[in-house]
């Protein structure tokens, strides 16, 4: 449109200078006649060559997949990481037309919002809103019921047929103390009440370090 703007300006003053040039040569009077003739028959070849837009409400034929993401927004979960994961998914769905389904944790169970991590009740009430679609668990796996047991139905929740649908995505926090054993040597087996020797390595990743800590085996 504004294409075709700068070309009618540029015919007009075209126009302008030959009307000008008539007048001057011919006199005003059939310089003026002239002007006019050629002007009504170049205003009709004009508007034909303005284009037209017309408005017309099409209906869209493009399916966004549905991307369910399943977000462990308990207390120790880093609201910065959790913030950039999500700017991540948003990034990913413009790249490859997806859509995304956002649930927290909290938006499941009211137990988050008293400090407690229900993760495996969560996961288990989210699982079947997927609908056999793909899923993302964001989480740093931490469960205020460490002992219970997972529902057997959330096998290969991930799987369908020979497709991945799942992925879990591990929230590593340097503020949390990581603590596991490491058997060196010992016997295969043992007997009761018999006593057992054997080693093990204590490994600890943490961001107090220098802090004296006490484990029990």
């Amino acid at each position: 449109m504004q294409d075709f703007t700068e070309i009618l300006i540029a015919l007009g003053v075209g126009f302008i200078l030959l009307s000008l040039f008539w007048i001057y040569k011919y006199g005003w009077k059939r310089g003026l006649i002239s002007s006019l003739v050629r002007l009504a028959w170049v205003i009709p070849l004009l508007l034909a060559l303005k284009p037209r837009l017309d408005k017309t409400t099409v209906t869209s034929s493009l399916s966004l997949r549905t991307l369910h993401f399943l977000e462990d927004d308990s207390q120790s979960m880093s609201t910065t990481l959790r913030e950039e994961i999500q700017r991540k998914l948003d990034t990913f769905c413009k790249r490859f037309a997806c859509r995304i389904q956002h649930t927290k944790l909290s938006d499941l169970n009211d137990e988050v919002a008293k400090g407690y991590t229900p993760l495996s009740q969560g996961v288990q009430a989210w699982m079947p809103l997927t609908h056999g679609e793909p899923w993302i668990l964001f989480s740093d796996g931490g469960d205020s019921q460490p002992s219970a047991q997972w529902a057997p139905q959330l096998k290969n929740s991930g799987k369908q047929a020979d497709k991945t649908l799942g992925l879990i995505l591990s929230a590593n926090s340097g503020e949390q103390d990581n603590l596991w054993i490491e058997m060196t040597s010992g016997p295969d087996f043992g007997f009761d009440q018999k006593m057992v020797e054997m080693e093990a390595t204590v490994h600890r990743r943490s961001s107090h370090l220098n802090e004296e800590l006490t484990v029990q085996v």
